[in-house]
């Protein structure tokens, strides 16, 4: 897990063709389209333990990686993305409750220049706590500013 925009050979700015290649290599398939709000974005689950993408259009915009971890990685990880990528622009910490148990959530997001790397930890209920990190432009034709 780097501080770049990469997760498992797959970078921001790929085309469909790139990543089905580096997903092939991976031994990754293509779980079915997940339909979306914005026009011309389109999101998918790298099944067999990949991460979710989307594009918009034919560009690699946006990717997430999600696993189970403990508050050891977590840290570790925040501290060496704190230690690359400086103070995180964004903290939230939130709790909500979903079918009767919490969901715990310490989130952390970065802006650099046309990117935001996120880090994330949760937890649902007694099971096991989940660590996501990923990757998105923030500007792109598909969704507008939110800077």
């Amino acid at each position: 897990m780097g501080t770049g925009n990469e997760i498992d050979g797959l970078r921001l700015g790929m085309t469909m063709e790139q990543v089905m290649k580096v997903a092939a290599e991976k031994g990754y398939s293509l779980g079915k389209a997940i339909p979306s709000s914005l026009s011309n974005w389109t999101a998918y689950v790298l099944e067999k333990n990949g991460p979710s993408i989307s594009f918009c259009g034919n560009v690699l915009s946006s990717m997430t990686k999600t696993s189970d971890s403990n508050l050891h990685e977590f840290t570790h990880l925040l501290e060496q993305w704190t230690k690359s990528l400086g103070i995180p622009d964004r903290t939230t910490a939130s709790q909500s409750y979903a079918q009767g148990s919490p969901l715990s959530d310490l989130g952390y997001r970065w802006l650099q220049e046309n990117v935001q790397p996120s880090l994330s930890l949760f937890q649902w209920g007694t099971g096991n706590p989940r660590m996501s990190y990923g990757y998105s432009y923030i500007n792109h034709p598909c969704r507008p500013s939110t800077r």
